[in-house]
């Protein structure tokens, strides 16, 4: 039978559940006030609370007020039980964002970066690689799509990430089957986020991405082709277009054997076949197929 001073946790725990599912004005102070007599395993079931309407948890709510405080009083509650710290970010609304997508969403940068610095190391990927509802966006891309200039946001989140995850998130596809790199190309500054979101992975792995097709079989550099050969977006393609040449010359070089040379060779030489058929070649594309070809013509 429970004792009168656990039967009085017990209702004030569930009280404060069913008021977390309407309340969005709390002062931090009365939060706290009204948590203190919790545990911590319960005052994990209070924050994971989602109202009816929004499904927003208290997470949630605090951030689109803008109340900072509260969010660092949510995880600081919590006494370090990083396992916790992961399921409330985690949680998504109806509209499956999770904390750090309403954050973005609600330009909360500042309360980014403390939600952000409270996510277990261990659950940075399984966060950051799920994606919204209306938009199909990951962490990553949201950022980048509606603060395209804030370089530290992009920034913050790849250097949590190991360059196997970093490959892992950049490759991931959305609704539209688009990867962050198609995505990025379309983009006024995408030069600029290309040479930040590449700059750890290796020159397989760049090569990889830049060659995944979309929904409708074209890949970033198909794509890079158009937009130049169109007159479109010519400081980005032409950059995505150089990288990729440049690319393919270090794959060249980095091969030991005859056979993986042979193989690199065939592929570069496909690619300058297609440069001249599309007729996209201008200047500096002219001396990366000059470069090319010396480089063939030298391991051969």
């Amino acid at each position: 039978m429970l004792s009168t001073v656990q039967y009085g946790l017990d209702t004030l725990h569930y009280r404060f559940k069913y008021f977390c599912q309407f309340d969005i004005s709390t002062p931090a102070n009365l939060v706290e006030y009204l948590i203190s007599p919790l545990s911590a395993e319960q005052r994990r079931d209070v924050y994971l609370t989602k109202s009816t309407a929004s499904g927003e948890t208290p997470l949630h709510r605090a951030i689109i007020k803008g109340d900072s405080e509260c969010v660092t009083l949510i995880f600081v509650s919590l006494e370090n039980k990083t396992q916790y710290h992961h399921e409330i970010i985690a949680a998504t609304n109806n509209s499956f964002e999770n904390s750090l997508h309403t954050a973005l969403i609600y330009g909360r940068l500042d309360i980014f970066q403390t939600i952000y610095s409270f996510l277990p190391d261990d659950a940075m990927l399984e966060v950051l690689i799920e994606a919204d509802k209306e938009h199909s966006r990951t962490v990553l891309e949201t950022a980048i799509s509606l603060h395209p200039h804030r370089k530290e946001l992009i920034v913050t989140i790849l250097d949590s990430l190991e360059p196997y995850e970093q490959y892992q998130l950049i490759k991931r596809k959305n609704n539209r089957g688009e990867t962050l790199l198609h995505a990025t190309l379309k983009m006024d500054n995408g030069q600029r986020i290309f040479e930040i979101i590449l700059k750890e992975l290796s020159t397989e792995d760049q090569l990889e991405l830049l060659e995944i097709p979309d929904s409708c079989g074209a890949s970033t550099v198909d794509l890079a082709r158009r937009a130049k050969k169109d007159g479109a977006l010519r400081e980005t393609s032409s950059w995505v277009l150089e990288r990729y040449s440049w690319l393919q010359t270090e794959l060249i070089l980095s091969e030991e054997d005859l056979e993986s040379k042979s193989i690199c060779i065939r592929r570069a030489v496909q690619q300058i076949i297609v440069l001249q058929q599309s007729k996209c070649l201008g200047l500096v594309d002219e001396l990366i197929v000059i470069d090319l070809l010396c480089v063939c013509s030298i391991q051969l």
